[in-house]
């Protein structure tokens, strides 16, 4: 159950990554039973492997 604690916490998780990896979280909403989170990061580079 996600209460005010969970919330809070959850939240605090969220700074925390944004402050460690290039994300910004938008949107941060919770329910009873489940969370929702917008996050916007810069595109990277992807390279592939060749064969």
């Amino acid at each position: 159950m996600i209460d005010e604690a969970v919330d809070k916490r959850l939240r605090d998780v969220c700074s925390e990554l944004e402050n460690h990896y290039q994300l910004k979280f938008l949107e941060i909403g919770t329910g009873v039973d489940h969370a929702h989170t917008k996050i916007a990061n810069r595109p990277v580079k992807i390279q592939y492997l060749t064969w």
